[in-house]
């Protein structure tokens, strides 16, 4: 069917200069703080974490209405190239509702065709997932092929974060307060993956920074053997150090000194907040 360009959403934190580099679409997203609406560009990571430190109330984000994802995909369509849109995982956001009414309103108009493929991803597994398909389109994967492709891998991306604020989590309603509590009394830090479904899931727990760190390249060991990964994703939320530390030990358990690290950008900082670290890899299974 011709021609396709690939799009994506902010929320998977790919570098812009590999989004560059890969040719890859970006969904444009809003979120508010302290009651002023910004372009998720008009923000670096530094500035979004500095702010949210500041901040009187939680930041919100704003889910793309299907107007919105007409205007990003119809120019294409026009010219008789084809979209394929990697959507944030439908579990965790409306926006792939929003989007697949757009499609399907362009899809009536258009002999080019819209597709929308939930990722059942998040952060870099949803980049990973992009990154990959990018990479069999450069190898010539035509548009059908390469849906059926996303389709038959997004599962394959493994998730395996923590995060270092438990009431950052319980502001944004993914923790109740009590656990919140007890566990930052006791510094205990969950180790989190996301499902076959796309949920954010909790596996395990640890006290302690480093402890979590060392848990987390343990179960990647685990669930990345029999697999050959030539690069994994990492991505943090404003700690550098940390996600070093984390690649560090993947590289002593592993061997795998690949990494592509990125910063957790405003859409999904906002739920997970300041020290979230996650690593993202394949496997035969999540």
């Amino acid at each position: 069917m011709g021609d396709y360009v690939i799009f994506t959403d902010s929320t998977a934190d790919l570098p812009q200069n590999l989004l560059d580099e890969l040719k890859v679409n970006v969904v444009p997203m809003k979120l508010t703080i302290d009651g002023k609406i910004y372009e998720e560009s008009e923000l670096d990571s530094a500035e979004f974490y500095g702010m949210i430190k500041m901040a009187h109330t939680l930041p919100t984000t704003t889910q793309v209405n299907p107007q919105e994802y007409m205007d990003c995909f119809e120019k294409f369509l026009k010219d008789s190239i084809n979209v394929i849109y990697v959507c944030f995982s439908s579990a965790l956001s409306g926006c792939y509702n929003s989007a697949c009414i757009a499609a399907n309103e362009l899809n009536s108009k258009y002999e080019c065709k819209v597709k929308v493929i939930d990722s059942l991803s998040a952060s870099m597994g949803e980049g990973m997932l992009v990154y990959k398909l990018a990479m069999q389109k450069k190898n010539g994967l035509g548009f059908e092929e390469a849906i059926r492709w996303v389709e038959d891998n997004r599962v394959k991306i493994c998730h395996l974060f923590t995060v270092d604020d438990l009431n950052h989590l319980s502001k944004s309603g993914r923790l109740s307060k009590t656990s919140a509590f007890f566990g930052s009394m006791l510094n205990i830090k969950p180790v989190l993956h996301v499902d076959n479904e796309g949920r954010l899931v909790a596996i395990d727990k640890a006290r302690g920074r480093h402890k979590s760190i060392e848990m987390i390249a343990e179960k990647m060991k685990k669930y990345s053997q029999g697999v050959k990964n030539d690069v994994i994703f990492i991505s943090h939320g404003d700690c550098l150090d940390d996600a070093k530390e984390l690649a560090e030990k993947i590289k002593e358990k592993t061997g795998i000194t690949n990494v592509v690290f990125g910063n957790i950008t405003p859409m999904i900082g906002t739920h997970t907040g300041l020290g979230t670290l996650a690593v993202f890899f394949e496997s035969d299974q999540r």
